[in-house]
C-alpha cells in the first residue's frame, strides 16, 4: 500500500497546527462551507467540469473569497537575447501549429483548445460579477534548443502525436535540426532563454 507523508517544519507553532495536505476531486473540494479565503488553480482549469467546480469553490469560499486561475500556453514563443531570434521564432510557431491544429493532430482535445484559446471560452469564466483577467505577464526560462523541446513533449497532445507514427518521429527530429539552423549551430544543448505568456482569470465572491 502507498502512503503519502507530507512534513511540515515550521518556527511558529500555530502555522504547525494548522498546516495540512489533501487530495481530492476538484469538483468536491475537502473544505467547510465559507471556510476558504483562496483558491488558485495552474495549468488545471480546462480539465474540470466548471459548472460543478464553480459550485465547490462558491461553497467553501468566504464572502469576499477569490478563485484565481493561471495557465499559459505555447502558442507564441519569444526568444531573449539571440541574434536570430525572429528564425527560432518563425520555426517554432510552425512546430507549435503543427501541434495544435485539430485537422492534424487527434490528440489536441478541446481541453488543449482552452489552454491555446488562452482561457478566453465562456465556458470557463467565473461566474462572479466582481472579475478581472490578466494578460501581458511572462514566464521566462533558461534552457537550451533540446530542453525546449523536451518541455513540448511535457504536454500530452504533443508526445502522443510524436509517438503515434514513424513519419512524426521522422518530423520531431527534423525539428531539432531546423532549430539548430535558424539558431547557427550544431549543438542541441547550445543555451537558449524563452518565455511564454501567462494568463489569468481572477473572481471575487460577493461580500453580501
Amino acid at each position: 500500500m502507498l502512503y503519502h507523508i507530507v512534513l511540515y517544519y515550521d518556527i511558529i507553532a500555530l502555522a504547525f497546527e494548522l498546516s495540512c495536505t489533501k487530495v481530492s476531486a476538484a469538483e468536491k473540494l475537502p473544505a467547510e462551507d465559507n471556510s476558504v479565503t483562496l483558491i488558485q488553480i495552474a495549468m488545471a482549469l480546462h480539465w474540470f467540469n466548471h459548472e460543478k467546480f464553480y459550485k465547490e469553490c462558491d461553497r467553501v469560499l468566504v464572502p469576499g473569497g477569490v478563485i484565481a486561475a493561471l495557465c499559459y500556453a505555447f502558442n507564441k514563443v519569444l526568444i531573449v537575447n539571440h541574434p536570430h531570434s525572429d528564425a527560432i521564432e518563425k520555426v517554432l510557431t510552425q512546430i507549435s501549429e503543427r501541434l495544435r491544429s485539430q485537422e492534424t493532430n487527434p490528440y489536441f482535445t478541446e481541453q488543449c483548445a482552452l489552454v491555446s484559446h488562452r482561457y478566453t471560452s465562456p465556458k470557463l469564466q467565473i461566474p462572479y460579477e466582481d472579475t478581472k483577467r490578466v494578460d501581458g505577464q511572462y514566464m521566462e526560462f533558461s534552457s537550451t534548443i533540446s530542453g525546449i523541446l523536451r518541455c513540448l513533449m511535457t504536454t500530452a497532445f504533443t508526445r502522443l502525436y510524436v509517438n503515434s507514427s514513424e513519419d512524426n518521429k521522422l518530423w520531431w527530429k527534423t525539428c531539432h535540426q531546423r532549430l539548430m539552423e535558424a539558431y547557427g549551430t550544431n549543438d542541441l544543448e547550445a543555451p537558449l532563454t524563452y518565455k511564454v505568456e501567462v494568463f489569468m482569470l481572477l473572481g471575487r465572491k460577493p461580500t453580501s
